[in-house]
This record gives C-alpha cells, structure tokens and sequence, in this order.
C-alpha cells in the first residue's frame, strides 16, 4: 500500500507542470463592483479580530470594541 502511494504520489507531482501550462480561454469577464459595496466598505474594519468585535458609528468616529469572554 504504501509503495501505491508513492507512486500515486510521482504520477500527481509528474502532471501537475503539464496541467499549469494548459490554455487560458480567450474569454475575458468584465471587472464589476456591486452598487452597495461602496456604501458597505464605510463601514468595514480590516485587519482586526476574527470575532467578538463591534462597531459603533458615533458623531465624531468609529468605535470598535472588541468582546472578551470572562475567564
């Protein structure tokens, strides 16, 4: 079983240059933005936390808080 794998293994290593070189199509897709995204990214926060994070739109800024479950 093992020597199956190791071969198995080869054969994937030996196609994946073949497949990387295949033809892109001659079709291009257009570049669009959805009309709501740019009122959506005012009120997007990158790069913070994965989770537990709020964000309050007051007068003069934002505020991110940031929730920490109690140990």
């Amino acid at each position: 079983m093992r020597t199956l794998s190791r071969v198995a293994g080869l054969l994937l290593t030996a196609a994946l240059p073949l497949a990387a070189a295949a033809a892109l199509p001659a079709e291009q897709t257009p570049v669009s933005i959805n009309p709501e995204f740019p009122e959506h990214a005012k009120y997007s926060a990158v790069g913070g936390p994965l989770g537990n994070l709020a964000m309050i739109e007051a007068p003069e800024q934002i505020i991110l808080h940031r929730w920490r479950p109690i140990t």
